[in-house]
């Protein structure tokens, strides 16, 4: 595991990395068990800011990752594993997880077709399902095939620094403007960088970078739609769903240089 990006206590019971006699044991073991924790910590037995800013920090300390981080990861795992949708939505959509230096992922697909690649702590990664779920009218089912061994085992060459390009069939879900700044993203040789202006240029439309690296942003299938290549105009890091330090990594992980 990198530096920076140690393992976290996810799989372990909570309470039992904290004293039963300390202050933040009561909220611990209601945080253990509400499988569904709401985003807003207002709706949490927290009696006060002060008392928030401090569970914050020993939760930190104890486990590895913030508590938000958790909250986060634990409400996408209850999307995926206990999806009750299936009357709803005639369509399975398939799902499998991969471990990397720098954290989990998790991948959804159909009939061949990979729709996404995530971080499992990215921000908008339950927003990202939803609209998988929306677009795809499907439900999550967690399946290992050929299909999600192929993606395995081409991440995992990636990472080894064996492969430079992946031959994974991609099904991208988004407005025709965001599929072209997509494929611009794809066009980018492994081992380079190219600036926010570069890409608008690239396709044309020189006067759209903000749309283009907002289109950027909302790329649902990370490093195979490498939007971590595209830096700023001065050669240092700008935005990356999955946070600057794995987009510093992945950048130097493939030879490119950055600030």
């Amino acid at each position: 595991m990198e530096e920076g990006f140690r393992p976290c206590k996810m799989c372990r019971p909570l309470s039992s990395e904290f004293d039963n006699e300390t202050y933040i044991y009561e909220y611990i073991r209601w945080l253990e068990k509400n499988q569904f924790p709401d985003k807003s910590y207002r709706k949490h037995p927290i009696s006060s800011l002060e008392y928030l800013t401090k569970i914050k920090k020993d939760f930190q300390k104890a486990i590895g990752i913030s508590l938000g981080k958790y909250i986060r990861i634990k409400r996408v795992n209850h999307i995926l594993e206990n999806d009750t949708s299936e009357q709803k939505h005639p369509n399975k959509i398939f799902f499998n997880r991969l471990l990397t230096p720098i954290g989990e992922m998790i991948f959804c697909y159909t009939d061949e077709q990979l729709h996404l690649l995530e971080f499992v702590d990215r921000r908008m990664l339950e927003t990202e399902l939803q609209l998988l779920k929306d677009k795809l009218k499907g439900f999550f089912v967690k399946k290992q095939s050929k299909f999600s061994n192929k993606v395995l085992k081409q991440m995992e060459e990636y990472f080894d620094k064996s492969r430079t390009s992946f031959s994974i069939d991609l099904g991208l879900i988004g407005t025709d403007f965001q599929k072209n700044a997509w494929g611009a993203l794809i066009n980018i040789p492994h081992g380079t960088t190219m600036s926010y202006k570069e890409q608008a240029d690239y396709l044309n439309n020189p006067s759209a970078v903000r749309a283009i690296a907002s289109a950027n942003g909302k790329n649902m299938i990370a490093i195979i739609v490498p939007c971590h290549r595209v830096i700023g105009s001065d050669g240092k890091m700008a935005g990356y769903g999955g946070g600057i330090e794995r987009k510093k990594y992945l950048i130097n992980l493939e030879g490119g240089n950055v600030k």
